[in-house]
């Protein structure tokens, strides 16, 4: 190696003499580092162009790429919402004993309005759809799965409510999350137009529970209550609310005001539209909170029975009416928030195509102005020195070269050895095992190191205590303590060494405290159930120190202190 490297310097040596030697080629030359004034400002100017230039090339294709992102996104908000509808007048025909023709054909038309949506869409989640325990890995497979649902005789109300519920809320967890965004679109409105989805899928459970007769068994489910609590009856038709029953009705109502709230937050556009929607349907809303308050009262039963069969049926279709008529605002809502986004990101994709022709107009015009400098320059240096300035150039190629290299040696040996020890090396003084009176060292491992390796592939255990012992190096940075090596997952630190100093054992343990307090809650990134405990010891005492080798010297602790401590740290 270092003799291929004196032979390249020897030829670059002969070609700098066989160019002071040539008359026309030394002038050339002389023209070239003499230009290097020039290129250097020009080239970075270039550069700098051709920079932004890439750049608004890569924002304008990103900016496509989030519009096409987008569209599919409303494909797949629309279809969410057909299945909410879809599964509100299923229900609503079923409840009727399947009597119900307008029901029957309003069902029809929803079914196939969500089946063209379905072909429509074009992006799928990459490792399938999970709804409950069974994976879609294919939008034609979930399609085809809800196609036979709907061919299933002898559905019960609740059972169509549960089933859709899981479909729609599994496709509100994944969508949006497909989008990258181009620079200058926040996705606070995106945020904003999913929470109005959420709440609305809350309000229509609301709307089809209160007024529909559930099923036992899967209403149950659907609560989460694994008892026998729940009743086969309708709250309102028949004054009859279990404990439970007001438990979900409160939950789903605290969810519907949360995901409004959030929807709020996100987007003030939202906050100010839905006050004006309200404001549209001010007595519909009334009746909606005037009714919510009489189902969740504490005398809900005793109320109820005041009213007769066909006002409290009266009440249980006002009800329904009601929260679609606010279930149909909040569409519009959602409708009206998607064009704004719509027209945003077609605003933004416009400008960087504008930004993008800018700046290859000005790139163009940089380089053809800076070539005709170029020719202009060099006919005016034609006559200057070369040999000075070219062997100048070349010495200060080397010397800084030499620099950086050297800065790499220091670095990479106060890495492998304390500073002291490694400056009396750079001195060529001689280093001398020292002994030490008190010192303090500290070991640690991995508790279940070995299952874990078993679970984990090599790449994943090398970032595991990559991730680990980089914590550790950069809390060891906080006090005086000396890091002595790792081997696998076991870490060693010292203190009192090579500088003695009296507080290190209190050093020693305040940064074992530190280290115990970071991994309180850490579990192994690509086990997420798996949790993180490191074993700790620490031992004081006497030990001697000194450098061993000469090919990647180590600065390492010999005595009773350390091989007792750590045969008794392993049998631990």
């Amino acid at each position: 190696m270092y003799s291929t490297q004196s032979l390249t310097e020897s030829n670059e040596l002969d070609d700098y003499k066989t160019l002071l030697d040539t008359g026309m080629r030394q002038r050339i030359k002389q023209i070239a580092k003499l230009l290097m004034v020039l290129i250097l400002p020009v080239a970075t100017l270039i550069v700098f162009a051709g920079i932004q230039t890439a750049s608004a090339i890569r924002e304008e294709s990103r900016a496509s790429r989030a519009a096409s992102d987008l569209q599919q996104y409303f494909l797949i908000d629309q279809l969410i919402t057909n299945l909410q509808v879809e599964r509100g007048i299923t229900a609503t025909y079923l409840s009727s004993n399947e009597t119900n023709k307008d029901a029957y054909e309003k069902m029809l038309h929803i079914q196939n309005a969500t089946t063209k949506i379905f072909y429509s869409v074009e992006t799928w989640p990459s490792g399938g759809l999970k709804v409950r325990e069974e994976i879609y890995e294919t939008k034609e497979d979930l399609l085809n799965k809800i196609i036979e649902f709907r061919k299933k005789p002898q559905k019960n109300v609740n059972g169509t409510m549960f089933y859709y519920t899981y479909i729609i809320n599994e496709l509100m967890s994944w969508t949006a999350r497909f989008i990258d965004l181009p620079i200058g679109l926040k996705n606070f409105d995106l945020v904003a137009i999913v929470a109005l989805l959420a709440s609305g899928n809350e309000i229509g459970i609301q709307r089809g529970f209160v007024c529909w007769k559930p099923d036992k068994l899967s209403y149950c489910k659907i609560l989460n209550y694994l008892n026998n609590t729940c009743q086969g009856s309708s709250w309102i038709t028949s004054c009859n609310m279990s404990p439970n029953d007001l438990a979900y009705l409160t939950k789903a109502t605290n969810q519907n005001d949360l995901w409004l709230r959030l929807s709020f937050m996100y987007s003030s556009y939202v906050e100010k539209t839905h006050k004006l929607k309200i404001k549209e349907i001010s007595n519909i809303f009334t009746s909606i909170l005037t009714i919510k308050e009489f189902l969740m009262g504490s005398n809900f039963v005793n109320d109820c029975l005041k009213f007769s069969s066909a006002e409290r049926n009266e009440l249980a279709n006002k009800w329904f009416e009601h929260n679609t008529i606010y279930l149909d605002k909040i569409q519009e809502l959602r409708v009206e928030l998607s064009v704004k986004i719509k027209e945003e990101i077609e605003d933004i994709v416009n400008s960087t195509k504008r930004i993008q022709i800018i700046y290859t107009t000005v790139l163009t015009a940089v380089v053809l102005i800076c070539i005709s400098l170029c020719i202009w320059y060099t006919h005016c240096v034609n006559s200057l020195t070369y040999k000075v300035a070219s062997y100048a150039v070349h010495k200060a190629e080397k010397s800084k070269e030499l620099a950086k290299e050297k800065k790499k040696t220091e670095v990479l040996l106060y890495q492998m050895l304390p500073k002291s020890v490694a400056e009396s090396l750079k001195k060529k003084k001689p280093v001398k095992a020292e002994f030490f009176e008190s010192a303090t060292i500290f070991f640690s491992d991995i508790v279940g190191f070995t299952e874990i390796a078993a679970k984990s592939s090599p790449q994943e255990l090398v970032e595991l205590l990559n991730g680990l012992y980089s914590m550790f190096d950069k809390t060891i940075g906080k006090y005086n303590l000396y890091k002595v090596e790792t081997i696998g997952d076991a870490y060693m630190v010292a203190s009192g060494v090579p500088e003695p100093f009296k507080q290190h054992a209190q050093e020693m343990c305040i940064f074992a405290l530190e280290i115990r307090e970071s991994l309180s809650h850490c579990y192994v990134p690509h086990l997420p159930d798996e949790v993180l405990y490191v074993r700790i010891g620490i031992h004081s005492g006497q030990c001697c120190a000194g450098i061993v080798g000469i090919k990647m010297p180590r600065y390492c602790l010999f005595g009773d202190t350390v091989e007792i401590f750590f045969i008794k740290f392993v049998q631990a």
